[in-house]
């Protein structure tokens, strides 16, 4: 019987030390569970500006485009009505 006690006794303190190794570990889970979540937080937030970055420089570049369609329309244009004062000129001589 006293054998049994001793038996049972150790298997108890084996177990005390698997369920305190147990809450050590989920401990540190824990802990680095919050850093990754933290980390997670810090991406989301880069991300999110670099997108309304990213919507910036769209626009800027649908502006700039519009403008050079312009210029190159207006330099076209130009061109055509040079051309086109020449060819009146030519005739007129």
């Amino acid at each position: 019987m006293a054998k049994t006690i001793a038996e049972m006794s150790g298997y108890c303190d084996l177990l005390n030390e698997r369920v305190e190794s147990a809450r050590i570990a989920i401990a540190d889970l824990n802990g680095s569970l919050r850093e990754a979540q933290k980390e997670i937080e810090v991406l989301r937030n880069e991300n999110t500006a670099l997108r309304t970055e990213l919507a910036l420089h769209v626009k800027q570049s649908e502006k700039w485009d519009n403008r050079i369609w312009t210029l190159l329309g207006l330099f076209i244009g130009s061109l055509l009505a040079l051309a086109g004062s020449l060819i009146v000129n030519a005739m007129k001589k």
